[in-house]
């Protein structure tokens, strides 16, 4: 006798929701059929808090790094320094892109991470010498050119709403 059933179950699973967004039950939503309490989803921010200030020349610590990872959506490696601003109750990041081939990322001469390496470990790289993002947190004041954030991933100019602030270049580091 056959076990098997001529028609294989397939497993459905719920799609996970957003990152960012938390589903919570609303308890004092009404219910519709009388029976039982339904529960009206309220939908919740637990994402990042978008910062936004003026745009200019600050001051700033690095306080964290991220990476380098591949991220599939813009199809590149990409590594991210956090910056704690001096003047500012704000922290702001700088995202660097490290090329766009998945086998392996790298930096190249003409980038935004190797003249802000440079600028952070106040030297050119020696040859063969590993450029980690760790030399960003030796307890240096950068100078960081902080403007907004630009067009949305579909290239539309953002709303001032949408808008939020990031650290578009390292402009120098004072040792201390």
């Amino acid at each position: 006798m056959n076990t098997r059933s001529s028609s294989p179950l397939k497993v459905v699973r719920p799609r996970k929701p957003a990152a960012a967004v938390h589903v919570q039950d609303d308890p004092a939503a009404p219910s519709s059929a009388g029976t039982a309490p339904r529960t009206t989803p309220v939908l919740t921010w637990d994402g990042p808090t978008s910062t936004r200030i003026a745009p200019g020349r600050y001051q700033a610590i690095a306080v964290r790094a991220k990476g380098p990872e591949w991220c599939k959506r813009w199809h590149r490696w990409s590594l991210l320094i956090e910056f704690a601003l001096i003047a500012e109750p704000a922290c702001l990041v700088a995202y660097f892109n490290m090329g766009d081939n998945p086998d392996k990322c790298e930096v190249k001469r003409r980038s935004n991470y190797f003249k802000a390496w440079t600028i952070a470990s106040g030297a050119p790289p020696e040859k063969h010498q590993k450029m980690t993002p760790d030399v960003f947190m030796q307890n240096q004041i950068f100078t960081v050119e902080v403007t907004d954030s630009g067009d949305d991933p579909k290239g539309t100019p953002k709303t001032d709403a949408e808008k939020y602030s990031i650290i578009r270049a390292v402009i120098s580091a004072e040792y201390r």
